[in-house]
């Protein structure tokens, strides 16, 4: 049995290798540097056994890491590197001793995930939809920057044009007819053109996104959708942060995960509730708190927790707490397969038509 620890780095990392000799931390130790070239990796790959595990620390290729010799050993785990911080001196060789000792350790000792917290690791396609929404996000974060230049330029020069007129395609030609100089048009041409591409591409992603969602989550998304407020891509966006419900044992783990449930420091008789956690997935939370009126008025319960929370607290605290509720109604309803308590059946079903139109023109209406 021999335990590796691995810093991973875009080009090459570090594996530091540890026998197990028969006692606890006990073992050979050898350290030697691999590049992420075929015949370097292949090298380290003829090293491993059946019998070995393997932590590799989380970063970008961390995933691809483990495809790659997760067949190959007993277990490759993925260290959540957020609850695993250290004030320490940082080198290649002293964080992979780190990693091997807490690897042989979680092991041998038979440790929990205070000892060695691990990232999930999703499936392939699940990871490829989540590059896709990162990818979407950045688009939409441009076309923002974008139409933040083209209002400044008006108003650099005395106009002053409302941001809907700006957003608006059909208003472009009439905004190249206003009083302004050659040089300036030139720029808003030139803006204009790259935003039209660049919202265009933006609806691409945004139906590969629905179809790849239609295909791995298809009964999830439409119990979702039965929440006012949940679009499709809210619906996607929770499940591709999810994979499966059943990985979470109870709610508030399931919330915490989702970055809605706050930090708790307890000492003694003193208990301070802090922010939310930030190292934990902000894609769901983040699209839903744009729908944060509609969840008001989702349903009687909802609607009279958000107006008994609002009293005396901040707009972010309140709004965190009813994405949080919405959270919890979620998390049961895909526990049990079961549709929202006051769901508003003809607005549940152009839901569903407007989904299944965009996933597939051909598929008709669909039944309740």
């Amino acid at each position: 049995m021999v335990f590796h620890g691995i810093d991973l780095h875009s080009n090459s990392f570090v594996a530091m290798s540890m026998k197990y000799e028969g006692g606890l931390g006990q073992g050979t130790i050898i350290t030697t540097k691999y590049y992420l070239d075929p015949a370097s990796f292949q090298k380290f790959k003829d090293t491993l056994s059946k019998d070995d595990y393997v932590l590799v620390e989380a970063c970008s290729n961390a995933f691809w890491f483990h495809d790659q010799i997760q067949d190959l050993v007993q277990v490759c785990y993925v260290l959540n590197v957020n609850k695993s911080k250290v004030n320490a001196n940082k080198t290649d060789k002293i964080d992979t001793k780190r990693l091997v000792k807490k690897l042989a350790y979680y092991v041998l000792a038979n440790g929990d995930d205070e000892d060695l917290s691990m990232v999930y690791v999703p499936p392939k396609e699940v990871r490829e939809l989540r590059a896709l929404f990162s990818t979407y996000r950045l688009n939409k974060k441009t076309i923002t920057q974008f139409k933040c230049r083209i209002h400044s330029i008006f108003t650099e020069n005395g106009i002053d044009i409302p941001s809907k007129q700006v957003i608006s395609p059909e208003n472009r030609a009439k905004l190249l007819e206003l009083p302004l100089g050659d040089t300036w048009k030139q720029q808003l041409r030139i803006l204009f053109a790259q935003l039209d591409t660049i919202e265009q591409e933006s609806e691409e992603l945004k139906k590969i996104i629905y179809e790849l969602g239609y295909r791995f989550f298809r009964e999830e998304i439409e119990i979702l959708l039965s929440i006012r407020g949940f679009s499709p891509l809210t619906a996607i966006a929770l499940m591709s942060d999810v994979i499966d419900i059943n990985r979470f044992p109870s709610v508030k783990q399931f919330c915490a995960y989702l970055r809605t449930a706050p930090s708790v420091k307890s000492s003694n008789d003193k208990t301070v509730i802090g922010p939310t956690n930030r190292y934990s997935r902000s894609l769901t939370c983040t699209l839903m708190s744009q729908s944060v009126e509609h969840f008001a008025v989702a349903g009687e319960y909802l609607g009279a927790f958000y107006e008994r929370v609002k009293k005396g607290k901040k707009a972010g605290v309140y709004r965190m707490a009813l994405i949080r509720k919405v959270l919890v109604c979620a998390y049961y309803m895909l526990k049990r397969k079961k549709l929202f308590y006051w769901t508003d059946e003809k607005l549940y079903q152009e839901k569903l038509r407007g989904f299944r139109n965009i996933v597939n023109p051909k598929a008709g209406t669909i039944a309740a």
